[in-house]
Parts: C-alpha cells; sequence; structure tokens
C-alpha cells in the first residue's frame, strides 16, 4: 500500500536499534526522506548504512548523535535537518524504557529522587522538547504527524515498573492534549504503546520476574508467553509498519488516540 508520504522528511529519535531503527527503515523505504539520532556513534553508522541501502530512489538518510536529555542538542538535531532537507513533517518520539537502569525491577522506595527524575528527562521531557522544536516547521506547512512512542505500562500500575509506568502514562495524555492543541493547523499527534517486542530489552523484564518467582528465565519467557494471545513476541518491524501508518496519509483522520501493538496480551479497553 502506498502510504502517499513520499518526499516527506521525518525524524526517527532513538532511530540506530530496535522500534526506532524499525520504523525509519519503513519511512526510508516509502520515500521519505529519514533523519534518525540516537547516542551511540558505532550503532548510528551502521543505522545510516542500513537504511541508505534500503530507502527508496531519491530518498535521503541523515544521521546524528543526541542526547535527549539535552535541550540544545535536540534543537542542533533539527536544525541540520532543516538544513538539509527543508523542513520536517514527521516525527517519531522513541526512547528506550530500559535504558535507565532502574526503570524496571526496584519498588518505589529503591528509587532515589535523581532516578525517578533521570527516567523523565529521558523520556517525557525528551519528547516534549523534540516536539516543540519541530513544531514551527509543520504548522507552517500545515501538514505534520508525531507519533509518542509510549509503552503498555501506561494502562495500569505495576510494583515493579513505577520509575517508568507513570511516563508512559503522561505521554498518552500529552498526545491527547496536544492532538486537540494542534489539529486546527493540521498536525496529527498519536500515541503508539508496543507491548512483548523483540528488540533484546525485554530480558530486563524476565530477569526481575524469574528471581521474584524463584525459577529460570526460560521459564518466566514461557510464562510470559503464554499470557499473549499470539503466542509470541512482536518483531520491531511490526511496530514500526505500525508507526509509519499512523504518520501516513492513510491515517488522515486519526489524531488524540492511542494504538496498542502487544498481540492482544492488553486487558483492558
Amino acid at each position: 500500500m502506498d502510504l502517499g508520504i513520499a518526499g516527506r522528511v521525518a525524524i526517527v529519535s532513538g532511530g540506530s536499534r530496535g522500534i526506532g531503527y524499525a520504523a525509519a527503515e519503513v519511512l526510508a523505504e516509502e520515500g521519505c526522506h529519514v533523519a534518525v539520532c540516537a547516542l551511540d556513534p558505532g550503532r548510528l553508522a551502521a543505522a545510516r548504512s542500513r537504511l541508505a541501502a534500503r530507502a527508496a530512489p531519491g530518498a535521503g538518510v541523515h544521521a546524528g548523535r543526541c542526547d535527549l536529555r539535552d535541550a540544545a542538542a535536540i534543537e542542533g538535531f533539527v536544525a541540520e535537518v532543516v538544513d538539509r532537507f527543508g523542513g520536517v513533517d514527521i516525527l517519531v518520539n522513541n526512547a528506550s524504557p530500559t535504558d535507565s537502569p532502574s526503570m524496571w525491577g526496584p519498588v518505589l522506595d529503591e528509587v532515589d529522587d535523581e532516578e525517578w527524575l533521570e527516567t523523565w528527562r529521558a523520556k517525557f521531557i525528551g519528547y516534549v522538547r523534540f516536539s516543540r522544536a519541530v513544531l514551527p516547521h509543520m504548522r507552517r506547512s500545515g501538514w505534520g504527524r508525531i507519533v509518542h512512542v509510549s509503552g503498555m505500562g501506561g494502562r495500569g500500575p505495576n510494583r515493579r515498573y513505577l520509575a517508568g509506568g507513570p511516563v508512559h502514562a503522561a505521554l498518552l495524555a500529552l498526545a491527547k492534549g496536544m492532538a486537540d492543541e494542534y489539529g486546527p493547523d493540521g498536525v496529527l499527534v498519536t500515541a503508539l504503546s508496543p507491548g512483548p517486542i523483540d528488540t533484546g530489552h525485554h530480558g530486563v523484564i524476565l530477569e526481575a520476574q524469574a528471581r521474584e518467582a524463584g525459577i529460570s528465565s526460560s521459564e518466566a519467557r514461557d510464562r510470559f508467553v503464554a499470557a499473549v494471545p499470539l503466542r509470541r513476541y512482536g518483531t520491531p518491524r511490526e511496530a514500526g509498519e505500525a508507526i509509519a501508518y499512523l504518520c501516513s496519509e492513510r491515517a488522515g483522520f486519526v489524531t488524540g488516540v492511542e494504538l496498542l501493538v502487544d498481540g492482544g496480551r492488553s486487558r483492558s479497553f
């Protein structure tokens, strides 16, 4: 299906691996000029090469280091993209929920104030800053798509995810509020909440569950997968394709909503 976004300019943060890379790959294949940012120079260089090989004819690829905790770095990266491609039409706000060691596992009184703040700086505040930096370009052109990659932790509390779950809940509220505010300007804002996607991060969760239950990591994995109606993990590509849909002309009347990509695991509406 032609998503109608060939020639659009897309920024994907956290785009060197996992869901971020997969989203960038699909957007590049659809003909978008794609700019990815992350922290690791080696991963960024590898991602750039792979994206250039997969991109549709005429689609440009840019990669640069950017720390989502650094407002000046975000502004500088957006300026680089605008200078190279002439604007920004699409923003995929993506950051790993387990990059912070305290995101999953410790309970409330095991996390100090600085660690709590770090989880908000690295994800929520980073998303806000990136959104602020691209919105003037989208509003000026009268067309834009912003997708906040959130997580299922925003749908209900988990005693082992209290440092991360509230961030995801706040991102859902942020998407809804931004959709209300910028819809009249032609800017659509949504959230995508991936469930069990096989990016390599989920091992941290399984190890914590295994320790608490007194079982092996493989047994914890089996239990987890048994609770997913599709009986498997999803792939980054499956999440990336869903993100690309939200960024497309095919989602022209979709804004202010959360899309779950979780194999049916969520038990709430």
